[in-house]
């Protein structure tokens, strides 16, 4: 009941994509066998299509992979035949289990694993090759860290789907123009992210609100937030540290997750979003001109000192704009 009451909180707060456990690694016994039994590679999916969720499979299924071949002791050298055939029956036992469950392979992703460094890349790319032999529904993701280089994303494009960059990759770097007409140009879907488990300093406005307006600025329909809830381990452990961990989005209640302030105002950045992609389309001029670049950026600006009173205002009059006949 908590698991169900924390994945409907998040699409309350227009959380579409939500991410559960790192692909089935319990599928990987200690002896080097795969089972095939589907109790061993489904977990959420039913849940998750009850609620009408699309979800990410955890941080990176091949780094699960591996760390799961590594503590039973067993090969996990990817360039080793043993290695990638072990891979490729796993795979082939979740895409079967996935099918005979009728889980739609467009409403996940796959990530192949959490900011990776160069030395990962070559893996990653042997990884991708066999997911998508397996089955080409299965579409695979990375996040590209604050350390990944332009030849480190250029090498791993073949084996990506879906781009997760790091956000100030795009906004505070002198090449962040050139990496974002890369990823344009790439002709896949692609959106920010950002990461922290500081959440009790992250900024109201910077950090959550602005996250819409960005998104539109870069040309995606979606943004990204790992660190977004207040707890690890245990759910609902009493003794968490509430002053270090419990200033995110989401509370730990006892009777199930409390959203914040920063909730709402993520949740209205997600409603920012859509607002200014209909006003790209809106047949009326006033709508199309709060959607200016310049405009954005400079109400972007204004706010430096965490002052909302111009951004609501631009909000208010996007609204009746879009309300009014042209």
């Amino acid at each position: 009941d908590l698991r169900r009451q924390y994945f409907q909180t998040c699409l309350d707060y227009h959380i579409r994509f939500l991410q559960t456990i790192d692909g089935p690694h319990p599928a990987l016994k200690p002896d080097g066998a795969v089972s095939a039994a589907p109790e061993d590679y489904l977990r959420d999916e039913k849940l998750l299509l009850e609620l009408g969720a699309d979800w990410v499979y955890g941080y990176g299924v091949v780094a699960r992979f591996k760390n799961t071949c590594q503590k039973h002791g067993l090969n996990h050298d990817f360039r080793q035949d043993e290695v990638q055939a072990r891979f490729r029956q796993w795979i082939s036992n979740w895409a079967q289990a996935l099918h005979a469950a009728n889980v739609p392979f467009t409403r996940f992703l796959v990530p192949l694993q959490d900011e990776p460094r160069d030395q990962d890349i070559d893996d990653l790319l042997i990884a991708s090759r066999i997911i998508h032999q397996v089955d080409p529904a299965f579409r695979t993701t990375v996040t590209i860290a604050t350390w990944s280089t332009r030849a480190d994303i250029e090498k791993l494009a073949p084996a990506v789907d879906v781009w997760i960059p790091w956000e100030p990759r795009l906004t505070l770097r002198a090449a962040g123009p050139q990496e974002l007409a890369f990823y344009q140009q790439q002709n896949k879907p692609f959106m920010t992210y950002l990461c922290s488990t500081t959440g009790n300093i992250a900024p109201y406005l910077d950090y959550f609100r602005f996250r819409g307006l960005r998104a539109f600025l870069h040309g995606t329909g979606h943004f990204a937030l790992w660190a977004c809830n207040s707890w690890r381990n245990n759910p609902w452990n009493a003794a968490e540290d509430k002053e270090k961990n419990g200033a995110f989005l989401f509370l730990n209640g006892n009777d199930g997750p409390i959203p914040t302030i920063r909730a709402e105002l993520f949740r209205e950045a997600a409603e920012d979003l859509f607002l200014l992609r209909l006003a790209a389309q809106s047949p009326n001029p006033q709508a199309k001109a709060l959607t200016k670049p310049e405009l954005l950026n400079a109400l972007m600006d204004a706010n430096d000192r965490q002052q909302p009173e111009n951004f609501q205002a631009w909000r208010i009059n996007l609204l009746r704009a879009l309300a009014a006949q042209p």
